[in-house]
């Protein structure tokens, strides 16, 4: 059991570490309760909640705020507010490319630099510890206690049973994650895996302190969080089947004295908290001025369930603020599991019937009385979530002691029927590695901004935000059917002590398709933490219609949130999803023109994506032609104006390049024909060309449109 908890300790550590301090779920709330208590000695309370810095927090029980306070309280916490500047454009979607830190993250929020406030964070998840080892010591006798009563009656289960249940706790990638934040969570978990032995231990004697002590860890637990109180129904239901087993005789008495053994415990120690909601929200629980903080809906219990998905993500491996997953195979291969586990108990209660089973066998009791527990909070989670969103996975640890001797019951089933002891632990250690990979890897690289070395190997087009930062080389990607994601690289060319917002529009010619405003660096890198010379990619996704076939424009914007907005780059670069018009050997061509006017200038924008690179640098024209093939208007030229030569192309770049051509205003009645194509430089041999049905044009000139 020791190796379990120092392991369960590293990683656990090791989450602490990786993450920044306040990007843990409602991480900046509970820190906001616990300086309240801890600089002003009294309970916040939800009155004008959205205004204070506890939010919706401010209604919740205060047991674990009491027990924080005591040691924030020795840090100077006066640089809090400083943490608490939000990011332009967090992004909950957990397939989104950047934008998943919901606060800026200043160099404080860093291990090892804590400071004040966020080194106090820092120990309150070290202190988070504690309480973790409680749960999973109190997993680990739950477990063991339903073995002996099973064995006892004739079950043939696994001898691991219980280092099994206890390590499918302690090695749960969220249950690690969530143990080590500010939040009260930890302390609701532990108290009710306690409660939940307690009344195990009661179903298997009758002994008065027992019932005495379980009334006392049941009102810890509820007032620790409102979760804990939905312990207190089962308390008694535990109870009540202990007389009715061990004291049948003398029944009616036991109860009425063990209700009051049960009861009184918990209206000393919580009891005051319930009638204080009373009188100041008019709701014992307080969860309707709750919810009216953190944000009221209405929705039916249909669609609480389909955002199952997130619920079920979240109890094993989701994130940051919920929004950095796991490797996308993790889910359906736990989902799988979860089935086989079920499967496997089923198959093995249908085993052990012949055994001593019913009414009423403790370890038949112990299934109905833990399982129904499941039940009960899964509904109340279904409840809370149709008033406010709350699909996660962790609202359901407080029952994870339950959880796992079941899965372990299942699985160990599974594996004796298969005759594989050694895989009793193989869910466990992929657990373990998965929280280890995600713990070192994705979410520090998630929160922290890579910057590049060097220059782009390739010469580009420059947009200078003067003096501050130059975006180049914008390209598009098109990750999914209904996503597109602009590519630039950034470099910083002066510091400054204010926080510039980057502005990206997408159109299609005069259609709007999408604005995003963001911090650079993906809200990582906020301009007050700019050196000079730093370069970085900035990447920004926008939605788009899955079925859209035109060509695609961005244009950039710096601004400064308290004055007007710098200059706007237009047409930076192009993302064309619909076929190209022309190809060459080394590239494909995309074609759009303004209307056609004599006496105007005819603006052409050839969009070219490179599919290799060649080894020479070509010219490209552009004519215009009559009826009789005689030349009326040419333009030729390098392209992006000798920014981009042939020779330096490198896939998958793509770029627009925009060509002028003065129509004359003179220029008789007729047809006219457009056509283009590329040329050797030295010889001046045109390079051949295909046009969208794949057929050579015979004198490699690509007919791009006609006018009349």
């Amino acid at each position: 059991m020791l190796r379990l908890l120092l392991i369960f300790s590293a990683l656990a550590i090791c989450f602490a570490i990786t993450t920044p301090i306040f990007e843990k779920p409602d991480e900046e709330t509970h820190f906001a309760y616990v300086r309240h208590v801890a600089q002003m000695g009294e309970l916040p309370t939800l009155n004008g909640g959205e205004s204070n810095p506890w939010k919706q927090e401010g209604g919740q029980p205060p047991l674990y705020y009491w027990l924080a306070a005591s040691v924030a309280g020795r840090f100077d916490l006066s640089n809090f507010e400083r943490q608490l500047e939000p990011n332009a454009n967090p992004i909950n979607d957990p397939y989104a490319p950047n934008n998943k830190n919901k606060l800026i993250i200043t160099p404080e929020k860093r291990f090892p630099n804590h400071s004040g406030a966020t080194l106090a964070a820092f120990c309150l998840r070290l202190f988070g510890l504690l309480p973790s080892w409680l749960s999973i010591y109190s997993s680990y006798r739950l477990a063991r206690l339903f073995a002996e009563q099973a064995r006892a009656q004739g079950w043939r289960l696994p001898d691991q049973l219980p280092i099994v249940a206890a390590s499918l706790v302690a090695f749960n990638p969220m249950f690690a994650f969530i143990n080590t934040s500010v939040s009260n969570d930890g302390l609701v978990i532990a108290l009710s895996s306690l409660g939940l032995w307690l009344m195990g231990r009661c179903l298997t004697r009758w002994l008065w302190r027992d019932v005495i002590l379980l009334g006392a860890v049941v009102g810890l637990a509820s007032i620790t969080k409102l979760s804990g109180v939905m312990l207190l129904p089962f308390a008694a239901l535990a109870v009540l089947i202990s007389v009715l087993r061990w004291r049948r005789a003398t029944w009616p008495q036991t109860a009425l004295k063990a209700a009051f053994m049960l009861g009184l415990p918990w209206l000393v120690i919580a009891g005051w908290w319930y009638v204080r909601n009373v009188v100041l929200y008019g709701d014992p629980t307080s969860t309707t001025a709750f919810a009216h903080v953190a944000g009221v809906r209405q929705i039916s219990p249909g669609e609480a369930l389909g955002e199952w998905q997130g619920f079920r993500w979240s109890y094993i491996a989701l994130f940051g603020q919920v929004n950095i997953p796991a490797p996308s195979l993790t889910y359906p291969v736990f989902d799988l599991w979860l089935l086989v586990c079920a499967l496997g108990l089923g198959w093995g209660l249908w085993q052990w019937r012949g055994a001593k089973w019913g009414w009423p066998t403790t370890p038949v009791v112990m299934l109905g009385l833990f399982g129904l527990h499941i039940v009960v909070v899964l509904l109340g989670i279904l409840r809370w979530t149709m008033m406010t969103p709350a699909s996660q996975g962790r609202l359901l640890f407080p029952a994870i002691a339950s959880v796992s001797l079941l899965l372990a019951l299942g699985w160990g089933a599974v594996c004796q029927s298969l005759r594989l002891r050694l895989a009793l632990f193989v869910p466990s250690a992929v657990q373990l590695g998965l929280g280890v990979w995600m713990a070192l890897w994705p979410i520090p690289t998630t929160y922290t901004p890579v910057l590049a070395l060097g220059q782009p190997r390739q010469p580009c087009p420059e947009l200078r935000f003067e003096p501050l930062l130059s975006l180049s080389c914008p390209t598009f990607t098109r990750p999914a059917p209904d996503r597109v994601q602009v590519h630039a690289s950034a470099q910083a060319k002066a510091t400054t002590g204010t926080n510039y917002l980057l502005t990206a529009k997408l159109s299609s010619g005069e259609q709007a398709l999408g604005q995003i405003t963001t911090y650079t660096g993906g809200g990582l890198l906020p301009s007050t933490q700019w050196r000079v010379g730093d370069r970085w990619s900035e990447v920004i996704e926008f939605r788009v219609p899955p079925t859209l076939t035109l060509p695609l424009q961005v244009a950039f914007s710096l601004n400064d949130q308290e004055r007007s907005s710098l200059p706007i780059f237009h047409d930076a670069a192009s993302l064309v999803a619909a076929e190209p018009i022309g190809k060459l050997e080394f590239g494909e061509l995309f074609v759009r023109a303004t209307p056609f006017q004599r006496g105007q200038p005819l603006h052409v924008t050839l969009t070219w994506r490179a599919t290799a690179q060649p080894n020479k640098d070509y010219n490209v024209f552009m004519q215009l032609l009559d009826a009789n093939g005689k030349i009326v208007a040419q333009r030729d030229g390098p392209p992006a104006n000798g920014f981009l030569p042939t020779s330096r192309w490198l896939p998958p770049l793509v770029f627009d390049d925009v060509r002028t051509l003065n129509i004359p205003a003179d220029l008789p009645a007729g047809e006219y024909r457009l056509v283009l194509g590329m040329y050797d430089l030295q010889s001046g041999a045109r390079i051949g060309i295909q046009n969208s049905l794949g057929v050579w044009s015979p004198d490699a000139a690509l007919l791009v449109m006609t006018f009349r």
